[in-house]
């Protein structure tokens, strides 16, 4: 193994003893959780488990794995990180690093305050009616603290508004406002709320459609029937009149195919009536035996006998 082969092998294994180092400090430090409200200062120290800062001159945040842009956020001189007027796009995590890569400590910081106005809000007005639709993305760190919408419309030359009687769920898409005047324009109005207050209004103005009178009406009507000819006229009686003669002729082959059906195995009456006489007297004869002539005697003279009586026939 020569001299080279040795330093490359003492300096890999140096790079990975480091890493792993540092591995293990970051997995050791737990992340601490704040909650600040909306719109007041604050300062997070950059204090590891021993609660010593070692080279403040060298520490330096992140949130949310980017350098800070904002100009309302300081690294004082012992390291710790001054926010003036937090708003909600402070919340995230923020991570105290000190040079070249080392975690001291990992705050979350968690923005309380009025919740997000909803967004893609617009209406679809009807003649009496209107169909306010929206989509309202729940933030994170609002999942705790219950939000409710709020909507309120008014005529736009009225000073009166009129409040929905309930609530509107924030995972509703849209919502229905009845009884609205025909041809008139009026102004919707909605919000968000939580513990903390409402949210920036979100207004829209839309008109409703124009209710038709029976004279308009009845000017459409005039307007569409001129718009048909005599020949349309024509020809539609002349199909409706072969549809019915159709249906008629189909009716009638299906009510003849069913008598023919139950009338064809009837007795006929005169041989029901038959049947009586013939069970009654058993020697009823339907047609008598006629006489049938016999052979010549020796003085010429004949006699007469009776053919053999045959048993009625049973019909």
């Amino acid at each position: 193994m020569t001299l080279k082969s040795v330093l490359l092998f003492l300096l890999l294994a140096q790079t990975i003893l480091v890493s792993s180092g540092h591995i293990s400090q970051e997995m050791e430090e737990e992340e601490e959780v704040m909650d600040v409200d909306e719109g007041t200062n604050m300062t997070i120290q950059c204090k590891g488990r021993d609660g010593i800062v070692k080279n403040p001159n060298n520490t330096y945040w992140t949130h949310d794995h980017t350098w800070f842009g904002p100009k309302k956020e300081h690294v004082l001189p012992d390291g710790s990180l001054q926010l003036l007027q937090v708003t909600r796009q402070f919340s995230g995590h923020y991570k105290c690093l000190q040079k070249p890569n080392h975690l001291v400590k990992d705050v979350r910081l968690i923005v309380r305050g009025p919740p997000p106005p909803p967004t893609r809000v617009s209406v679809r007005p009807a003649t009496v009616l209107a169909v306010v639709a929206f989509h309202y993305d729940m933030p994170e760190e609002q999942e705790q603290d219950p939000v409710k919408l709020h909507l309120v419309y008014r005529p736009i030359h009225s000073e009166d508004w009129h409040l929905l009687p309930h609530h509107i769920s924030p995972t509703q898409k849209e919502v229905d406002v009845f009884k609205l005047e025909p041809n008139t324009t009026y102004e919707f109005c909605l919000w968000a709320n939580n513990s903390y207050g409402p949210s920036s209004n979100v207004t829209v103005i839309a008109t409703t459609l124009h209710e038709m009178t029976e004279i308009e009406l009845a000017r459409q009507l005039l307007e569409v029937s001129q718009g048909f000819t005599p020949k349309a006229w024509i020809v539609a009686v002349l199909v409706s009149l072969v549809v019915i003669n159709v249906f008629v002729g189909v009716m009638a082959v299906l009510y003849c195919r069913y008598y023919k059906t139950h009338t064809a195995g009837k007795d006929d009456p005169e041989r029901i009536e038959l049947v009586p006489h013939i069970i009654e007297n058993p020697a009823y004869q339907v047609d008598q035996p006629l006489a049938v002539a016999g052979p010549s005697s020796a003085d010429g003279s004949s006699s007469l006998r009776r053919s053999p009586q045959s048993p009625p026939a049973l019909v």
